[in-house]
Protein backbone atom coordinates (compact mmCIF):
# COMPACT_ATOMS: atom_id res chain seq x y z
CA UNK A 1 0.00 0.00 0.00
CA UNK A 2 1.63 3.56 -1.13
CA UNK A 3 0.72 6.28 1.38
CA UNK A 4 0.99 10.09 0.89
CA UNK A 5 1.34 13.18 3.28
CA UNK A 6 -2.93 13.95 3.96
CA UNK A 7 -4.39 10.70 2.49
CA UNK A 8 -6.58 8.71 5.25
CA UNK A 9 -6.50 4.92 5.45
CA UNK A 10 -8.33 2.89 7.87
CA UNK A 11 -6.80 0.84 10.16
CA UNK A 12 -8.81 -1.28 12.84
CA UNK A 13 -11.48 0.48 11.87
CA UNK A 14 -10.11 4.23 12.94
CA UNK A 15 -9.88 6.66 10.10
CA UNK A 16 -6.20 8.21 10.58
CA UNK A 17 -4.44 10.77 8.02
CA UNK A 18 -0.91 11.32 7.68
CA UNK A 19 0.32 14.68 7.87
CA UNK A 20 3.08 17.19 9.27
CA UNK A 21 2.84 18.74 12.76
CA UNK A 22 0.36 21.46 13.32
CA UNK A 23 3.24 23.06 15.56
CA UNK A 24 6.37 22.03 16.85
CA UNK A 25 4.80 23.21 20.13
CA UNK A 26 3.27 19.57 19.86
CA UNK A 27 5.87 17.33 18.89
CA UNK A 28 7.42 18.94 21.43
CA UNK A 29 5.46 17.86 24.25
CA UNK A 30 4.32 13.82 23.29
CA UNK A 31 8.76 13.76 22.61
CA UNK A 32 9.10 14.97 26.28
CA UNK A 33 6.05 13.17 27.85
CA UNK A 34 7.32 9.90 25.41
CA UNK A 35 11.29 9.94 26.27
CA UNK A 36 12.27 12.75 28.69
CA UNK A 37 14.90 14.53 27.46
CA UNK A 38 16.24 17.43 28.40
CA UNK A 39 15.29 20.57 27.18
CA UNK A 40 18.66 21.79 26.35
CA UNK A 41 18.66 18.58 23.98
CA UNK A 42 15.43 19.25 22.90
CA UNK A 43 16.81 22.85 21.88
CA UNK A 44 19.41 21.23 19.65
CA UNK A 45 17.19 19.17 17.50
CA UNK A 46 14.88 21.32 17.27
CA UNK A 47 17.67 24.20 16.11
CA UNK A 48 19.64 21.72 14.20
CA UNK A 49 17.72 18.91 12.52
CA UNK A 50 13.78 19.79 12.79
CA UNK A 51 12.64 19.88 9.21
CA UNK A 52 8.45 19.26 9.33
CA UNK A 53 8.18 17.86 5.93
CA UNK A 54 10.20 14.71 7.39
CA UNK A 55 8.14 14.40 10.66
CA UNK A 56 5.13 12.51 10.11
CA UNK A 57 2.60 13.03 12.22
CA UNK A 58 -0.91 11.31 13.07
CA UNK A 59 -3.45 13.10 15.04
CA UNK A 60 -6.53 12.15 16.78
CA UNK A 61 -9.25 14.64 17.37
CA UNK A 62 -6.79 17.48 17.12
CA UNK A 63 -4.40 15.77 19.46
CA UNK A 64 -1.11 14.65 18.58
CA UNK A 65 -1.06 10.53 18.81
CA UNK A 66 1.89 9.48 17.16
CA UNK A 67 5.20 10.79 14.86
CA UNK A 68 8.14 10.64 14.03
CA UNK A 69 11.89 12.08 12.28
CA UNK A 70 13.00 11.17 9.38
CA UNK A 71 17.20 12.75 9.24
CA UNK A 72 18.65 12.35 5.56
CA UNK A 73 22.12 10.15 5.80
CA UNK A 74 24.45 8.65 3.15
CA UNK A 75 25.63 4.97 3.62
CA UNK A 76 28.72 3.55 2.31
CA UNK A 77 27.88 -0.08 1.11
CA UNK A 78 31.31 -1.47 -0.88
CA UNK A 79 32.16 1.51 -3.22
CA UNK A 80 28.86 2.76 -3.77
CA UNK A 81 26.88 5.28 -1.65
CA UNK A 82 23.53 5.26 -1.13
CA UNK A 83 21.07 7.73 0.55
CA UNK A 84 18.87 6.44 3.59
CA UNK A 85 16.78 8.13 6.14
CA UNK A 86 17.78 7.65 9.64
CA UNK A 87 14.39 7.06 11.58
CA UNK A 88 14.71 8.89 14.74
CA UNK A 89 12.09 9.70 18.00
CA UNK A 90 9.32 7.10 16.93
CA UNK A 91 6.73 7.85 19.59
CA UNK A 92 3.01 7.02 20.03
CA UNK A 93 1.53 8.71 22.76
CA UNK A 94 0.17 5.78 25.99
CA UNK A 95 -3.58 7.00 24.90
CA UNK A 96 -3.33 5.36 21.59
CA UNK A 97 -0.95 2.63 21.98
CA UNK A 98 -1.86 -0.86 20.30
CA UNK A 99 -3.94 0.59 17.33
CA UNK A 100 -1.41 0.44 14.57
CA UNK A 101 -0.11 3.76 14.30
CA UNK A 102 3.41 3.21 14.02
CA UNK A 103 3.23 0.81 11.61
CA UNK A 104 1.13 3.32 9.32
CA UNK A 105 3.77 5.98 9.71
CA UNK A 106 6.88 2.99 9.45
CA UNK A 107 4.92 1.94 5.84
CA UNK A 108 4.31 6.23 4.70
CA UNK A 109 8.10 7.00 5.74
CA UNK A 110 9.25 3.88 3.54
CA UNK A 111 7.19 4.58 0.81
CA UNK A 112 8.10 8.22 1.01
CA UNK A 113 11.57 7.61 0.47
CA UNK A 114 11.29 5.57 -1.97
CA UNK A 115 9.39 7.89 -3.98
CA UNK A 116 12.79 10.22 -3.71
CA UNK A 117 14.97 7.22 -4.73
CA UNK A 118 16.06 6.96 -1.33
CA UNK A 119 17.39 3.19 -1.28
CA UNK A 120 16.81 2.42 3.05
CA UNK A 121 15.78 3.39 6.23
CA UNK A 122 17.79 2.38 9.60
CA UNK A 123 17.15 2.38 13.25
CA UNK A 124 18.36 1.38 16.60
CA UNK A 125 15.71 -0.85 18.65
CA UNK A 126 16.47 0.09 22.09
CA UNK A 127 16.37 -3.40 22.85
CA UNK A 128 15.40 -7.31 21.22
CA UNK A 129 12.04 -7.05 21.93
CA UNK A 130 11.43 -3.73 20.15
CA UNK A 131 13.77 -5.36 17.23
CA UNK A 132 11.14 -7.94 16.56
CA UNK A 133 8.48 -5.51 15.93
CA UNK A 134 10.35 -3.69 13.46
CA UNK A 135 11.50 -6.77 12.11
CA UNK A 136 7.62 -7.48 10.91
CA UNK A 137 7.66 -4.07 8.92
CA UNK A 138 10.52 -5.24 6.87
CA UNK A 139 13.31 -4.29 8.83
CA UNK A 140 16.76 -6.99 9.18
CA UNK A 141 19.66 -7.25 11.05
CA UNK A 142 22.21 -4.88 9.66
CA UNK A 143 25.16 -2.62 10.50
CA UNK A 144 27.12 -2.67 13.78
CA UNK A 145 27.41 -0.41 16.89
CA UNK A 146 30.21 1.40 18.05
CA UNK A 147 29.67 1.56 21.51
CA UNK A 148 32.88 0.45 23.57
CA UNK A 149 34.51 1.08 27.15
CA UNK A 150 37.94 2.57 27.64
CA UNK A 151 40.12 -0.61 28.14
CA UNK A 152 42.68 1.19 30.56
CA UNK A 153 41.53 4.67 32.41
CA UNK A 154 45.42 5.73 32.00
CA UNK A 155 44.38 5.76 27.97
CA UNK A 156 43.20 9.03 28.92
CA UNK A 157 46.44 10.36 29.71
CA UNK A 158 47.56 10.93 26.48
CA UNK A 159 44.52 12.75 25.55
CA UNK A 160 42.83 16.00 26.46
CA UNK A 161 39.57 17.66 26.91
CA UNK A 162 38.24 19.44 23.30
CA UNK A 163 36.87 22.74 25.26
CA UNK A 164 35.80 23.68 21.38
CA UNK A 165 34.39 20.77 19.58
CA UNK A 166 34.85 22.69 16.24
CA UNK A 167 37.92 23.05 16.17
CA UNK A 168 38.14 19.18 15.93
CA UNK A 169 35.39 18.44 13.81
CA UNK A 170 37.30 18.36 10.51
CA UNK A 171 40.05 15.96 11.75
CA UNK A 172 37.18 13.53 13.67
CA UNK A 173 34.89 13.58 10.44
CA UNK A 174 37.96 12.77 8.33
CA UNK A 175 38.59 9.67 10.36
CA UNK A 176 35.04 8.67 10.59
CA UNK A 177 34.56 8.64 6.92
CA UNK A 178 37.61 6.60 5.80
CA UNK A 179 36.55 4.40 8.42
CA UNK A 180 32.96 3.80 6.81
CA UNK A 181 34.43 4.34 3.18
CA UNK A 182 36.78 1.25 3.88
CA UNK A 183 34.40 -0.72 6.04
CA UNK A 184 31.16 0.33 4.86
CA UNK A 185 27.95 2.53 7.69
CA UNK A 186 27.15 5.69 7.82
CA UNK A 187 29.00 8.88 6.36
CA UNK A 188 28.50 11.86 8.56
CA UNK A 189 28.34 15.78 7.38
CA UNK A 190 30.05 18.00 9.79
CA UNK A 191 26.35 19.24 10.58
CA UNK A 192 25.30 15.64 11.84
CA UNK A 193 28.47 15.27 13.30
CA UNK A 194 28.41 18.21 15.32
CA UNK A 195 25.19 17.64 16.27
CA UNK A 196 25.91 14.40 17.15
CA UNK A 197 28.87 15.61 19.51
CA UNK A 198 26.75 18.77 21.13
CA UNK A 199 23.89 16.37 22.01
CA UNK A 200 25.82 13.99 24.02
CA UNK A 201 27.94 16.89 25.39
CA UNK A 202 24.98 18.85 26.68
CA UNK A 203 24.43 15.53 28.76
CA UNK A 204 28.26 15.75 30.41
CA UNK A 205 30.13 14.10 27.82
CA UNK A 206 33.28 14.47 26.99
CA UNK A 207 35.26 14.85 23.59
CA UNK A 208 38.88 13.81 23.89
CA UNK A 209 41.26 13.67 21.57
CA UNK A 210 45.84 14.12 21.32
CA UNK A 211 44.97 16.86 18.88
CA UNK A 212 45.97 14.37 15.47
CA UNK A 213 44.11 11.37 15.16
CA UNK A 214 42.84 10.16 18.43
CA UNK A 215 39.70 10.77 19.56
CA UNK A 216 36.94 8.98 21.42
CA UNK A 217 33.16 10.72 22.96
CA UNK A 218 33.05 9.74 26.70
CA UNK A 219 31.26 9.42 29.07
CA UNK A 220 31.87 9.87 33.20
CA UNK A 221 31.44 5.84 33.73
CA UNK A 222 34.56 5.69 30.76
CA UNK A 223 31.71 4.49 28.29
CA UNK A 224 32.62 4.90 25.06
CA UNK A 225 30.40 6.73 22.04
CA UNK A 226 33.28 6.22 19.45
CA UNK A 227 36.83 6.18 19.21
CA UNK A 228 39.00 5.66 17.17
CA UNK A 229 42.96 5.04 17.82
CA UNK A 230 42.32 4.32 21.63
CA UNK A 231 42.51 0.86 22.94
CA UNK A 232 38.45 -0.27 24.10
CA UNK A 233 36.76 -2.93 25.44
CA UNK A 234 33.22 -4.57 24.17
CA UNK A 235 30.55 -2.96 25.72
CA UNK A 236 27.05 -4.84 26.05
CA UNK A 237 24.05 -3.77 25.05
CA UNK A 238 20.98 -4.82 24.31
CA UNK A 239 20.19 -1.84 21.68
CA UNK A 240 19.67 -3.47 18.27
CA UNK A 241 20.60 -1.60 14.83
CA UNK A 242 18.22 -2.58 11.65
CA UNK A 243 17.72 -1.60 8.22
CA UNK A 244 14.78 -1.53 5.57
CA UNK A 245 16.07 -1.91 2.40
CA UNK A 246 13.92 -0.02 -0.19
CA UNK A 247 16.08 -0.85 -3.07
CA UNK A 248 19.20 -2.47 -4.32
CA UNK A 249 21.41 -2.30 -1.16
CA UNK A 250 23.66 -5.08 0.12
CA UNK A 251 22.90 -5.74 3.19
CA UNK A 252 25.23 -8.16 3.61
CA UNK A 253 28.11 -5.82 3.41
CA UNK A 254 26.94 -3.82 6.23
CA UNK A 255 26.39 -6.46 8.43
CA UNK A 256 29.23 -5.53 10.43
CA UNK A 257 29.81 -1.92 9.58
CA UNK A 258 30.09 0.48 12.22
CA UNK A 259 27.07 2.86 12.67
CA UNK A 260 29.32 5.37 14.09
CA UNK A 261 26.03 7.48 15.53
CA UNK A 262 27.45 9.26 18.38
CA UNK A 263 24.32 10.38 19.79
CA UNK A 264 22.53 6.90 20.33
CA UNK A 265 23.31 6.00 23.86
Amino acid sequence: MIFRLGECFMIDAFDYRVQPPVSQSDVRGLWKLVFGDSDAFLDLYFSELYVPSLSPCIYIDGRLAASLRLIPYKLSVRSAVVDAYYVFAVMTHPDYRGRGLMSCLLDYSASLAASQGVLALFLIAVDGNLASIYRKHGFVDALGLTHCRLADEAQLADLHVVDDVGTAVPAFLAALNRRASRLGGILHTRSSLEFGLRALLVDGWRLVSNGRDAFAVVSQSQVVADALNVPTLPLATRQVPLLRPLGSVDVAALRRSPVSFLMEL
